[in-house]
């Protein structure tokens, strides 16, 4: 077997990783009874049950690790903790989205990301969303007004007044709030200058992180 078919062997579906990444941008739900379907909630539910498999007994993802068992182990005491705490029909909901968006989210980078080459695609991806949302954060916070939840036809994000800060509106963008737009942004930074190829793009990616969570 050629290394070049080794790699290749190797490499995880790093596209799930890249959609869920997409689907946190996106600013509409959908409610399903008293539930309210995020985008990224609807990711994480096509692929939770296909990748727990993969992982915990088919094992195509390599061999659950100490970390693995940790993730799943916190998520279960923390529902026994509801559970031992308030009425059972009152904390089903909140099991749930906890297990979801928690472990969820774990097993799609655990499964998706599995080589040095993936974790690359991966933050190339995130840097090309970062750059392109920028000139909107700064327009926005320039002009103090939401400008992309204002051109999106039936967002389901209310633009949210956080205040001015430095003589600029706090930008938000697509997320419900800017701090979770900031929180989105500052996470790149550490991604971007070590994992961002090629190197010289790491000297344009950290002032424009930093502006962003100005």
């Amino acid at each position: 077997m050629t290394t070049t078919t080794a790699a290749n062997l190797s490499r995880g579906p790093v596209w799930v990783a890249k959609l869920f990444l997409i689907s946190l941008l996106t600013p509409y739900a959908v409610s399903v009874g008293p539930i309210v379907l995020m985008p990224h909630r609807v990711v994480i539910l096509l692929f939770f049950l296909p990748f727990f498999l993969r992982l915990f007994v088919l094992r195509k993802s390599g061999k659950p690790i100490l970390i693995d068992w940790l993730m799943l182990g916190s998520c279960v005491w923390a529902a026994l903790a509801l559970i031992a705490n308030h009425p059972f029909s009152l904390v089903v909901e909140p099991i749930g989205v906890h297990m979801i968006e928690l472990f969820g989210a774990y097993l799609i980078a655990r499964v998706s990301i599995r080589c040095v080459e993936d974790f690359q695609s991966f933050v190339r991806t995130f840097f090309i969303i970062v750059l392109v949302l920028f000139p909107f954060a700064a327009a926005e916070s320039l002009t103090q007004r939401p400008i992309l939840l204002n051109w999106l036809p039936g967002s389901d994000v209310s633009p949210v007044n956080a205040g001015v800060r430095m003589g600029m509106r706090r930008a938000q963008t697509v997320f419900a709030h800017p701090i979770h737009f900031g929180a989105f942004v500052s996470t790149g930074l550490g991604l971007f200058w070590f994992g961002l190829r090629p190197r010289g793009l790491r000297f344009l990616a950290t002032p424009i992180v930093t502006a962003s969570t100005v």
